[in-house]
């Protein structure tokens, strides 16, 4: 076992990378501006969004 606990690092957010992304239509900024949450923002950019099993695999691994 580890002598510390693993966790996630915190930081501050960079409001300058935060605009650029805006400005690009990504981040979080982004998502405010559009007045979504990050399920419906996932869910609008994803390509493979409902599509299960099989075909969804055959897609992951570039077998069309």
């Amino acid at each position: 076992m580890a002598k510390k606990d693993r966790r996630i690092p915190e930081h501050a957010p960079n409001p300058k990378r935060a605009e650029a992304k805006k400005k690009r239509g990504k981040g979080t900024l982004a998502m405010e501006e559009r007045k979504m949450d990050q399920a419906a923002w996932c869910q609008l950019h994803d390509p493979l969004y409902q599509i299960k099993g099989q075909e969804r695999h055959k897609r992951m691994q570039g077998v069309r």
